[in-house]
C-alpha cells in the first residue's frame, strides 16, 4: 500500500508540473506605460499591444520639441543616440541657446542688486516676459538692446563674467521658470510705471526696484 501511495503522489506531482509548464508557455507578462503589469494569454498579445501594452518594461523618453515616447528598456541607448532624453528637463536643456543664456545672466548681474536673490530673479523674469510679449522683439538680445530700455547694456558691470547664481537663474528662466511673476509684468524700474505695481523689492545696495504691469 505504501508503494502505491508513493506512486500516486509522484504521478500527481508530475501532472501539476506539466500543467504549470503548459500554462507558463501559454501566457505572457505585459507592461503598461504607467507601470502596471498583467499576465495574458499569448493569443491575446497582439490585442494588448494594439492598446498600448508592451512585452518589456517601458521608459518615457523626451524630445527637445516636447514629444514623449515610451521606449523599451532594450532600445533606450539607440534613442539616446538620436536625440531623445530620459527626462523632460534634459531635453529642454539640450536646446538652450548659450548666447541667450550668457546675455540674460549678464543683464541680471548688471541690473539687480548684488546681494538680493529675489531681485535677480525678477529682473530676469521681466526680460523673459518681454521676450514672450514680442513688444521689444522675440529674443533676449532684442529686448535688452531696445532703445531706451536697459541702460546697463554694454557698461562695465554688464561686460563682467556673470556670477554663478546669475547663470543658474538665467538657465531656469530659459527653461520656463518665472518665480511667480505674472506674464504681464513687463516693467522694472526705480520708480512706478506702467499700469500698477506688482511688487516692490527693497535693496540694501543700489536702487529699490518696482515691478509693474503692462497693458498686454
Amino acid at each position: 500500500m505504501g508503494l502505491k501511495i508513493k506512486l500516486l503522489v509522484m504521478l500527481l506531482i508530475m501532472n501539476i508540473a506539466s500543467l504549470c509548464f503548459a500554462m507558463e508557455n501559454q501566457t505572457i507578462t505585459m507592461y503598461s506605460a504607467d507601470n502596471r503589469v498583467i499576465i495574458v494569454e499569448k493569443s491575446e498579445q497582439q490585442a494588448y499591444e494594439n492598446v498600448g501594452w508592451f512585452i518589456e518594461p517601458v521608459i518615457p523618453m523626451y524630445a527637445p520639441d516636447g514629444r514623449v515616447r515610451y521606449t523599451l528598456e532594450s532600445e533606450i541607448e539607440a534613442y539616446k543616440n538620436v536625440g531623445w532624453f530620459l527626462s523632460e528637463r534634459e531635453a529642454k536643456e539640450s536646446v538652450i541657446n548659450k548666447q541667450e543664456l550668457m546675455l540674460l545672466a549678464k543683464v541680471i548681474h548688471a541690473e539687480a542688486s548684488p546681494n538680493n536673490y529675489t531681485d535677480k530673479c525678477y529682473v530676469g523674469a521681466v526680460v523673459m516676459n518681454r521676450v514672450e510679449s514680442g513688444i521689444w522683439g522675440n529674443n533676449v538680445y532684442s529686448v535688452i538692446t531696445a532703445k531706451g530700455q536697459y541702460s546697463s547694456y554694454g557698461n562695465k558691470k554688464f561686460n563682467q563674467y556673470p556670477p554663478e547664481d546669475c547663470l543658474l537663474i538665467a538657465k531656469e528662466l530659459l527653461l520656463g521658470e518665472r518665480y511667480g511673476m505674472p506674464k504681464n509684468v513687463i516693467f522694472q524700474s526705480g520708480s512706478p510705471q506702467g499700469f500698477g505695481i506688482w511688487k516692490k523689492v527693497n535693496n540694501t545696495v543700489g536702487n529699490s526696484h518696482y515691478y509693474c504691469y503692462g497693458n498686454i
